[in-house]
């Protein structure tokens, strides 16, 4: 089976209301392949602000469903020992604890990759981190 890939929360915003829907797609259709795709409960809180105040319910609705635990994505929660990993990767990486409450989370969920537009995380930790464009080519079956 194949390493599951951790999905940050940019790359769901923009799948979902930006110019990558393409890439949600890839992602059903390696869902189907028996692919696992996962993200963390702090994502959920990343996504929703901009709808939300927006009376958006309609993308509320899309993104509850998505990270619903029969959902496309797999959502792990922030529990005790994701945040002593978030502690230790701080300790180690001196960057911002959602970062490394994402890390951190791939990281014990077994993840080869992240998916993150997010420049800061490009270079940190022990995960590859891939962009949109680079995770389309390198998943693509």
């Amino acid at each position: 089976m194949a390493p599951a890939v951790y999905l940050d929360a940019n790359i769901l915003i923009g799948s979902v209301e930006g110019p990558d829907a393409d890439f949600l797609r890839l992602v059903r259709g390696l869902r189907a392949r028996g692919r696992r795709f996962v993200t963390s409960e702090l994502t959920l809180a990343e996504v929703l602000p901009k709808p939300l105040a927006e009376s958006a319910s309609d993308l509320v609705a899309i993104y509850e469903a998505l990270l619903a635990p029969d959902g496309l994505v797999e959502t792990l929660p922030v529990d005790r020992e994701t945040l002593r990993e978030s502690a230790r990767l701080r300790a180690a990486i001196s960057a911002k604890l959602p970062d490394m409450t994402h890390l951190a989370t791939a990281r014990l969920s077994g993840c080869a990759f992240l998916v993150s537009n997010d420049k800061r995380l490009r270079d940190k930790g022990p995960i590859e981190r891939l962009s949109i464009v680079e995770a389309a080519e390198r998943l693509r079956p």
